[in-house]
Order: structure tokens, then sequence, then C-alpha cells
């Protein structure tokens, strides 16, 4: 299985976790399935718009590494964005009180989980942008 299939997995997973602990969102009583489902649409698009933002900060400042706080941030903000947009259109099914507290929570377990379990790589990794050195 890919490495973008095992993180939307884990991303799913951690969005669960944090609706199931009602942490700035919720799944609306009645409305599970729907709300798994909506959860793992959320997740999809959390991890997609993550790795479109890591890959523009790379490619924009020529950077070789973009660093753990660009790269959990770009997670976190795309989650947050996700969450807000399926609140308003599915607003029935998934009650989000803070996107951005319950994206950080499930940003936070879904990075926790996969750096523990190897799926991600924690040796060799900054938490700052490291530049490309120029060629001459």
């Amino acid at each position: 299985m890919s490495h973008l299939i095992k993180v939307i997995l884990y991303f799913f997973a951690s969005s669960l976790i944090a609706l199931g602990l009602g942490l700035g969102a919720h799944i609306a009583a009645g409305s599970l399935l729907p709300g798994v489902l909506i959860a793992a649409l959320v997740s999809t698009a959390a991890v997609a718009g993550g790795v479109f933002v890591t890959v523009q900060a790379r490619s924009i400042f020529n950077l070789v590494q973009t660093g753990r706080f660009i790269q959990y941030a770009s997670f976190w903000a795309s989650g947050a964005i996700a969450l807000k947009i399926a609140g308003l259109l599915f607003s029935s099914v998934l009650v989000v009180s803070s996107a951005s507290t319950a994206a950080f929570v499930a940003m936070a377990i879904c990075f926790t989980a996969a750096t523990l379990t190897g799926q991600i790589p924690w040796k060799g990794r900054t938490w700052l942008p490291v530049r490309m050195k120029n060629k001459k």
C-alpha cells in the first residue's frame, strides 16, 4: 500500500477519534454512517491540501526539506479548511464549533501515530526548513 494511502487512513482514523471526543467538532446524533463518510472525505481533502501546500512551499522557497513546522501547519490548515467547508455543506451531519481545534487534534494524533509506527520517518528530518544548496 502506498505511503499516501496509509497517511490518508491514519488521518481518517485520527479524525474519527477527534470527532468521537467532540473536540471542536462531532457527528450529529443519528448520522453515524454519513458522518463517517464525511470524515473520510475531509481526511482525503486534508491530506491532499497538506501535500499540495508542502510541495508548493518546497518549490517556491527552493527547499530540500520543508521542516516539520511547515509540514504540520500545512496539514493543520488544510484540515481546518476542509472541516469548515464540510460543516457548512453538511451541517445536519457534522457539527463544527472550532474547525482549527478539531483539525489540530486530528493532525496531532495522525502524525504521532504515523511517526511511532514508522510510516513517517523521524531520522534525518528537521523542524525547520532546509534550503537547497546553490549550484555554481
